[in-house]
């Protein structure tokens, strides 16, 4: 399990975000407040608040280090 912050400023920001995760196996949970939403689902994406950052748990039998670098322009450094 690998756990990064991420910021999902816009839309479009979203929809790179989540093409990328389904290119992945695994579950990707973001977590932001009290919710946890699949960060596969564009919709459930969509729901949170895009103004904040939110936290991406990692759960898979891949590469992490492969995910984390294709995911690098939304992580928070």
């Amino acid at each position: 399990m690998e756990k990064v912050i991420v910021n999902l400023p816009s839309v479009e920001a979203v929809k790179a975000f989540t093409n990328i995760i389904l290119d992945y196996k695994g579950d990707f949970d973001l977590l932001q407040g009290h919710y946890a939403i699949d960060a596969k689902s564009l919709n459930g994406v969509l729901s949170l608040d895009l103004s904040q950052p939110m936290e991406l748990v990692i759960h898979t039998d891949s590469d992490v280090t492969e995910i984390v670098s294709a995911i690098d322009e939304f992580i928070v450094k």
